[in-house]
């Protein structure tokens, strides 16, 4: 999935009501790294292992 704000893939996801967007390392410090967004906490993604058939 791509970043929200550039077209970078997105490794973190915001589940913060005011946010739930997906960001990429860099536009996750540039815009929660300061105050009113700083307390929000990263979701990261996991791959999930493939089902065996």
């Amino acid at each position: 999935e791509p970043c929200a704000f550039c077209p970078l893939v997105a490794d973190l996801f915001c589940r913060n009501f005011h946010c739930l967007r997906s960001y990429c390392k860099q536009c996750w410090v540039n815009r929660h790294g300061s105050k009113p967004l700083a307390d929000h906490q990263p979701a990261t993604r996991r791959q999930q292992p493939l089902p065996h058939i």
